[in-house]
Formats: structure tokens, sequence, C-alpha cells
């Protein structure tokens, strides 16, 4: 029988790998393949696997909790394992069209090649910015598998397609889903969704109207999104300074200093705001955030976020909790910071813009917030079906969205997020995006509208980001008391963002 030390080892030494790939794939190596990560790693998802994890809690190696966490991470390995050949011919076809375009003479754009640090070393003061316009999937598809995302431009026609193969991979890990989660849990935040669908309705009508969409159908408002977010545009070689400054008062530096690093990014123009952990809480790695003007800046914020949480996780923090499979956080902090990032006088202090352009580019960037917690709640609902359908999807997306949306898309986007590599994939995700904005409330409410240059505000995320896994979104929540209280301040603090 396995040890413990053993069972926490293989799992490490996967998710070192599964990070080291990733990495890869951001630079381009030709190398970085998903199925030799699966095959190298395959005892984890194997019956085997699954009876030590069983073994170990019987004699008491394991507690609730850590049996919890390391089934959870079985139960990503068989998801990764499941659908690693569609991963694959996704990266294949990547290279392929980037080959095609390297023929045909024409120039690929990457990410800039940084620092080692989170601050960056080269000068440069505009933005190129990608011309394309973005899918659904690469604007809202946060709890997808990133590598899906990535390559969102490759799905384009082929939507139908790719979301049968996904459902039907899905299909097969659906079980580990029901074992994570309970019936009464799936009830409470689908009906949670449906309030947050509700309470912000009026706020996404108004937002989608300000964008002066000449239809309201989905094409126009992609158009949109992606032509408001390229104006003003903000200095991408100033993005991590800048970010660092936003808690440059907190006491985070020498993490900051020692344990993140900014890689570059040359797959696409848009990855998602989620970093990765070669090793936690010192080898976390944040993607250079493509070139999409504001859309890039809120992801850079996310992934900045993120990444912090992760950098803050204790050296003590038992193997199994230092990397986040539930909701965590993590994925709170990210909220934070991305929230940080779009208050209009951070923008006016932070990056010398007129008055009128900052809060043009704060109204832009807190409707995108709000369209995007729209989509997490839409999944949610979609996703609480015992039997999740396209039309389902659609119904709920357009809801979401405010605009027509056509079945196929709206398929893919939610088996997207139902294969994330979290089991509870929307379920997390809509959580801790949740606990992000109460918490946002509820830290201005003790610490006033500067909480995050508030020196008294470091200790008390320091201590919630501590404890890796072993917290979880609502940590924060809880240390806050009656100021956070979900769904109120949640809900309070959504409705400020499109007043």
């Amino acid at each position: 029988m396995r040890s413990r030390s053993e069972l926490e080892t293989a799992i490490e030494r996967w998710r070192s790998a599964e990070a080291l790939h990733v990495v890869g794939r951001w630079r381009e190596d030709p190398d970085a393949t998903p199925l030799s990560v699966v095959d190298d790693h395959a005892w984890l998802g194997s019956a085997e696997a699954h009876q030590a994890v069983h073994d170990l809690s019987d004699l008491g190696a394991l507690d609730s909790m850590d049996r919890d966490r390391a089934m959870a991470h079985l139960h990503a390995f068989e998801r990764d394992a499941l659908l690693a050949p569609l991963w694959s011919s996704l990266e294949k076809g990547s290279r392929l069209e980037k080959e095609s375009h390297l023929k045909n003479g024409s120039r690929l754009e990457s990410g800039s090649r940084l620092g080692n640090g989170h601050r960056q070393k080269h000068s440069g003061t505009s933005e190129t910015v990608n011309s394309s316009v973005p899918s659904n999937l690469e604007l809202f598809g946060e709890s997808a598998p990133w590598w899906l995302s990535c390559q969102a431009h490759l799905v384009h026609g082929r939507e139908e397609e790719v979301a049968r193969a996904i459902a039907e991979l899905r299909v097969q890990a659906d079980e580990r889903l029901r074992e994570g989660i309970s019936i009464e849990e799936v009830s409470r935040l689908a009906e949670l969704a449906e309030e947050v669908l509700n309470h912000t309705q009026d706020g996404a009508e108004s937002f989608v109207g300000w964008l002066e969409c000449r239809d309201r159908s989905e094409d126009e408002l992609r158009k949109r999104l992606a032509t408001e977010c390229r104006a003003p545009l903000f200095p991408r070689t100033e993005r991590w300074r800048q970010l660092s400054r936003f808690v440059q008062n907190l006491g985070y530096d020498r993490e900051l200093d020692s344990h993140v690093r900014v890689e570059p990014y040359s797959s696409g123009p848009l990855p998602l705001g989620t970093p990765v952990a070669v090793r936690v809480p010192n080898g976390i790695k944040l993607p250079e955030c493509g070139s999409l003007g504001l859309i890039s800046q809120q992801r850079a914020a996310r992934a900045f976020g993120h990444g912090l949480a992760l950098a803050l996780i204790s050296v003590g923090t038992p193997p199994l909790h230092r990397r986040p499979v539930v909701a965590s956080m993590a994925l709170t902090m990210g909220s934070l910071v991305a929230q940080v990032a779009c208050d209009p006088r951070v923008l006016l202090a932070e990056r010398r813009l007129t008055r009128s352009e900052a809060e043009h580019a704060s109204r832009y960037a807190r409707g995108l917030h709000l369209l995007g917690i729209r989509v997490a709640a839409a999944m949610v609902i979609a996703r609480s079906d015992a039997q999740p359908s396209r039309d389902a999807a659609t119904h709920n997306l357009m809801r979401a969205l405010c605009a027509e949306v056509a079945p196929d898309s709206a398929w893919l986007m939610m088996e997207a997020w139902c294969c994330s590599t979290a089991p509870r994939g929307p379920f997390d995700h809509f959580g801790a995006l949740l606990a992000g904005y109460a918490g946002y409330w509820g830290l201005r409410e003790r610490h006033d509208e500067d909480w995050h240059r508030n020196p008294r505000t470091g200790p008390l995320l320091r201590g919630c980001c501590a404890q890796g896994d072993a917290a979880s979104a609502n940590t924060l929540l809880e240390e806050l008391g009656s100021a956070a209280l979900l769904p109120e301040a949640a809900l309070s603090r959504l409705a400020e963002l499109w007043a």
C-alpha cells in the first residue's frame, strides 16, 4: 500500500509537470505535449490510486478534508486524461496554422519577453493591439480549461463538433462531480445564480446599450466589446509595475520579488487570467496577458491577484492543501485585484489618464465584471440540471449577455466550463467570484475606499491565503464578519458596478 508521502509526491510531481507543460506551451515549445504529461503520471488515474486514498483514510492517515482534496486531485487528473487527445488535436491545429502563416510571410505577434521579476525591465510605451474579434469563450471562459480558450480561434466554425466531443468525454467524468457536491449545494447555488441574474439585469441592459450595439446579436456585442477595449490603451510594459503598486503597502514585496515570475506568452492574443504553479509557494508563473487593451489589463490583474495568493501560502502548509482544487482564496484574490484595477480613482492616479479617459475605462471594465459574473451564473444554472442541454445553455447565456447567442456557441461555452480541471468547475468559480465581490464590499466597509493601500489589510489577506486550499473562498468573509455576508454584500457590490 502506498504511504501518504508517496501519494502526495505523486500528485505534486504531476502538478509540477503539468505546470511546466503550460509554460512550455506559452513559449511554443514543440515538446510540450499534454499526452506525455498524462502518460508519465498514469498511476493517478488507476483504481490503485483511488484505493490508496480510501485505505489511508481508513487507517487515519488522511482526515476527511485531506481525503476530499486528494480525491479532487485524482478526479482532475482523470478529466485531463479524458480530454488530452482533443487538447493535442487543437494544439496540432494551432502549430499547423502558424506554420502556414509563416510560409505566407505573415508576421506573428508574440507576448513581450519580460524580465525575471514581477517588475518589467525593458522600455516601451504603447501596446500593439490584436485586431481580431475575441470569441465568447475567450471573453468569458474564465472557468474553461486554459488550453481550449487559448485555441478558441481554431474552434470557430467547429463549435458543434468540439462541443459534442467534450460532452461525450464529460459524461464519463460527471459521476465524479456528483461525488464532490451535494444536491442541496447545487440547488442553493442555482438559486443564488438566479438572484444574481435578476438583480443585475438592469445594469447589464444599460451596459450593452452603452456599447451602442446596432443589434443585440452575439457577433455585434463581441465586436463592440473588442472595439471599446482598445481605447484608451495602456502600456503593456508598465502593466506589472502598476499592479504591484496596488498592493505596495500591504507587505508582500518579498513574496512578489522571490516567488513570482512573468513569462512571455506567444500562443495567442488572450490567455486567461490564471497563473500556474511549478512549485508552491515559490515557483509561481504568470502569463503576459496579450494585446487586447482593457480586457488584457483585467486579465493581468486577475492573474496577479491569483498568483499573489499562491505566493502567500505558508511553506508549512500540508502538500495536499498547497495547490487549490476547489473554490479558494486564490480565485477570490484575483477578483479583488481586478476590481481595484477598474476603480476610476485608481485608473486616474496610476495610469496618468485624463479624467474622462479614466471614467470611460472604468465603466468599460466594470461592465465586463458585470457580464462576467452573469455568464458564471448562467453556467451554474445550466449545469444544475442533471441532464444539461444545448437549449438550456443557449437560453441562460442569452439572459446573461442580453444578446442573441448561437446555440452551438452556447453549448461549447457550457461544455468548456463543465470540463474545467476543477471537478466542481462552474460552481466553485461562481462561488469564488461572489466571495470576491462581497469581500471587496466588506474590506471597504472596514478600511474605507483605499483598503488596498491600508497596511492593516495586509495581515488579514495574508492569513487567509496562508492556509492554501484549507481555506475556502468564504474564509475572508468569515474574517470580515457581518460586513461581508453573502449574498447581500455581493449583490450590493454588483449593483454599484453599473449604477
